[in-house]
């Protein structure tokens, strides 16, 4: 062609250069970030409001400064920047391990097209991450016109992404990537799963988050059979959700181990190995074992088995490998495994035309060669090492297909190799579908829509979507009312999830889907400027537009065309989290969740989103002080009995008897811890109790000193929850210690100590309400004639309805009554005295249902009710 080679693409400096026009890049030179503004209309005066013009501007300059800090930066940028082009309609974008090969699925899709498409109106575009002269896969195709190699990440493959109309990956797409509603997404995947897929797999939450949501972009998901299929959806969450065809055709790779003819043996695998064809041939293709750092050793133990299996086949046999690409880059340098290790460029399947006996151990290449009818033997010789901290969906000692676990064993059956049974029951249920016309039925659907047999998991419920930030037991709770509903619950969650938040995920009922966030907002230069602009400025009318397209998108990034009725953000004050459910779901009914921690933090909140809040249908939380925030749109969810992870039973332990609290929520049983008390207090119709959590010191004293002087009646019993030391040092030197008084320590759980409590007759709750998220579920359970002193240093009881600086709950007959500051209490000793009972119901006279009011509901009802 008279240019000279250019391979870093694999394709001639003159077939690069024609790609690079096709895709909209510079032809002259690289494509650089800084010369993006010179495809963007920089408009100065975008905006009515001058001050809008005036910042947009100086983002817009900002954005190659920005560009520059870092990688996953520069490609989502470029990526929206192509974006913003059209679709090129004849091109077709292949990617297989993330750009390790040319094989697999797409590579037989890949042949299929080629074949058909006699008129070349095609532009084949596969991603490499490697050169490609080293590639014996990528030469059988160099000098084809209408194919170009693209390198991993670079502004081609970032560009054909973004505009091919047809997009063919059997793992997934970057973080970034989100289908155009004018692409086709073929997700071929890459075998019937025999060890455990997505939620099911062992190891960190959230491993196959960026997976999930590929699943969810495809507009087709392959699948070989309808096992394969299942555990595809049900492991990835996205039954009942997922929005495209799963068509159950079978594996277009399985078809290469038919159609593959003998030219292919002579050109390229007897240019790869050492292969007779006068003899047998046994492939052995073993999983990664191992770390990285002890591939000597697992190249000793490799060769070890190959030897083995050389000296125990009959001389008309020779031996192949095959290994995983994780330890084919150290295998193939290894001259003891010289003319008989394959390429990893090469498709195993292909290989499989010429193979006689596949010899394997877990990896799920024994299902596809199921569809040869030929013989398999699965060699597990470390069985119980091996799959100790793997799940598997298949049963193996189930199988027909033969397992041997030692060298013996292997030996054995080697030896009488000829006489090893071709037909496996297992054919029935992984390869029926296999008949070698999975490529051209797939390929016909997709280009001509004839018919294919399809499988449908999607049902027609509607969806609501809910954003945990950091999950809590108390969000657990009321994400889980929701599950009774007739609807589609969807989690979105941060992506890393912490060793508390993994025992809550745990607690979630079984029919929640949960999806971790990965990557971010996607945007060109111009978008990134206003992006910038909306996050720093207050809700402007020229900027809703903008705002509604740019978080909408992101939403279409994580969930592709999933549409969603409700969306509650339970991430509280959060101001990017706020915009982005207000901005991302114009159409959905919006809630926003505030903790208490939220409540009393509110005033602090970003003043760009606080004209947002006012806009959602409802915010809500479970703690009574939403009333404190003057929202119109407040409502106070209700608690249900039935909240407390645990419940109380009685044990004899040397002839005592002691209550001890046992997990309810088989969930917690983990982290659970039991605390033993005498059952005397318990049960004690004449008990007071005082919490002192968060006091010590002298004010400690001065609490003890009141009490004991004031109040304590030496017949009562009496419990003391608070540092338990410094109590029992107080007690003793006072000599006020009494065998009815029992002191409990701060390090049993303040919440077990009020649920086992609810009977005393008084409670003085000294934790300060403003910052206590309990207390009001505490109070669901006491008893009628229970009555409780809380600290309330904001007086915010008094406020919402109290009656004489007192509070009330429906579910309580008597009262529970506030102080504000420490003195007060003090004070309020002095006046109750030891009678204090007759002292609260004649001087404060309660009203049981002076609380009681329209502005609270469950949280499930908040979805049928709109804010009028």
């Amino acid at each position: 062609m008279g240019l000279k080679e250019d391979f870093r693409n694999g394709t001639t400096l003159e077939q690069r250069l024609k790609l690079k026009a096709k895709l909209g890049l510079n032809i002259d030179t690289e494509y650089k970030f800084g010369n993006k503004s010179k495809n963007i209309n920089n408009s100065n005066n975008m905006f009515l409001d001058n001050d809008l013009n005036v910042s947009y501007n100086k983002f817009y300059k900002n954005f190659d400064a920005e560009v520059n800090k870092r990688k996953s930066f520069q490609y989502k940028t470029s990526y929206g920047h192509f974006r913003e082009m059209p679709i090129i309609e004849n091109m077709i974008m292949y990617e297989t391990f993330h750009g390790n090969s040319m094989t697999d699925n797409p590579f037989a899709l890949f042949l299929e097209i080629v074949k058909q498409d006699v008129e070349k109106k095609y532009i084949h575009v596969w991603v490499l991450s490697h050169k490609p002269e080293e590639d014996i896969q990528v030469q059988r195709f160099i000098e084809m016109e209408n194919l170009y190699f693209v390198d991993l990440y670079s502004d081609e493959y970032l560009s054909a992404i973004a505009r091919a109309k047809f997009l063919i990956n059997n793992t997934s797409f970057p973080p970034y990537f989100f289908r155009r509603e004018e692409q086709i997404y073929i997700n071929t995947w890459h075998g019937t799963p025999l060890k455990t897929l997505g939620k099911d797999m062992a190891g960190s939450y959230g491993q196959h988050k960026n997976l999930a949501r590929n699943f969810l972009q495809a507009t087709h998901i392959l699948s070989p059979n309808r096992f394969t299929g299942e555990k595809i959806i049900y492991s990835h969450d996205i039954d009942g959700v997922y929005q495209g065809e799963i068509i159950e055709e079978g594996y277009p790779r399985i078809d290469l181990a038919q159609s593959t003819t003998t030219k292919y043996l002579d050109d390229v695998l007897m240019k790869d190995v050492k292969f007779d064809k006068n003899k047998k041939t046994i492939l052995y293709a073993p999983t990664w074992r191992g770390e990285v750092d002890s591939v000597g050793n697992i190249n000793d133990e490799l060769l070890e088995k190959v030897l083995i299996m050389k000296n125990s086949l009959p001389d008309n046999y020779q031996i192949l490998l095959k290994v995983h690409p994780l330890l084919y880059k150290y295998v193939k340098n290894d001259n003891r495994f010289e003319n008989i290790v394959i390429s990893d460029y090469l498709d195993i399947n292909e290989i499989s035309a010429f193979i006689d006996v596949l010899i394997t151990d877990y990896s799920s290449a024994f299902i596809d060669f199921l569809a040869t009818k030929k013989p398999i033997i699965l060699f597990q010789y470390d069985q119980e090492q091996y799959l100790a901290d793997r799940g598997v969906y298949i049963s193996l000692d189930k199988l027909s297909i033969p397992i041997v676990t030692s060298d013996e064993e292997l030996e054995v059956l080697l030896r009488d190799v000829d006489n090893l049974t071709s037909e496996y029951i297992e054919f029935d249920e992984f390869a029926y579908t296999q008949v070698g016309n999975s490529s051209e039925k797939i390929i016909n659907h997709i280009f001509a829509n004839q018919k294919v047999v399809t499988v449908d998991y999607s049902n027609s419920l509607k969806n609501i979507l809910v954003w945990t930030g950091k999950l809590t037991n108390e969000k657990v709770y009321q994400i889980n009312k929701l599950s009774v509903l007739n609807k589609n619950i969807l989690l979105w969650h941060p992506a890393k999830v912490s060793v508390e938040e993994e025992e809550c995920i745990k607690g979630l009922k079984r029919n929640i889907k949960i999806f971790y966030n990965v990557g971010e907002i996607v945007f060109d230069q111009k978008n990134y400027a206003l992006y910038t602009l909306i996050r720093k400025n207050e809700v402007h009318q020229e900027l809703i537009t903008d705002a509604q397209q740019i978080f909408s998108s992101n939403v279409r990034r994580m969930f592709g065309s999933l549409h969603f009725e409700t969306v509650i953000d339970f991430d509280g004050i959060s101001d990017f989290w706020i915009q982005q459910f207000y901005y991302g779901f114009p159409e959905a009914k919006k809630i926003l969740y505030l903790s208490l921690s939220d409540i009393n933090k509110f005033e602090t909140i970003n003043k760009n989103v606080t004209k947002l809040i006012p806009m959602f249908n409802n915010v809500v939380s479970t703690n009574v002080l939403i009333r404190s925030l003057k929202l119109e749109n407040t409502i106070k969810l209700e608690i249900d009995n039935d909240l407390n992870d645990y419940s109380f039973s009685e044990v004899n332990i040397d002839g005592k008897k002691y209550i001890v609290n046992i997990p309810s929520n088989d969930a917690i049983v983990t982290n659970f811890k039991s605390e033993l008390v005498d059952s005397k207090f318990v049960k004690s119709q004449k008990l007071s109790v005082l919490i002192l959590e968060h006091n010590r010191d002298k004010n400690l004293v001065s609490i003890l000193d009141k009490y004991f002087s004031e109040v304590d009646n030496e017949k009562d019993d009496l419990v003391i929850y608070g540092d338990e030391n410094q109590i029992i040092n107080y007690l003793h030197d006072n000599r006020l210690y009494r065998s009815n008084i029992l002191v409990l320590s701060k390090k049993i759980d303040i919440n077990i100590v009020r649920a086992m409590f609810t009977n005393a007759k008084i409670i003085f709750d000294l934790v300060n309400l403003k910052y206590d998220n309990n207390f009001e579920d505490f109070t669901h359970s006491i008893s009628q004639n229970t009555k409780i002193i809380k600290y309330d240093s904001s007086n915010v009881l008094k406020k919402y309805d109290g009656l004489y600086n007192t509070f009330g709950f429906n579910s309580i007959d008597e009262g529970i009554f506030t102080i504000k500051e420490f003195k007060h209490y003090l004070s309020l000793l002095n006046i109750l005295g030891n009678d204090y009972i007759n002292v609260l119901d004649s001087e404060f006279k309660f009203n049981t249902n002076k609380l009681a009011d329209n502005n609270s509901a469950n949280i499930n009802n908040l979805m049928d009710i709109s804010r009028s």
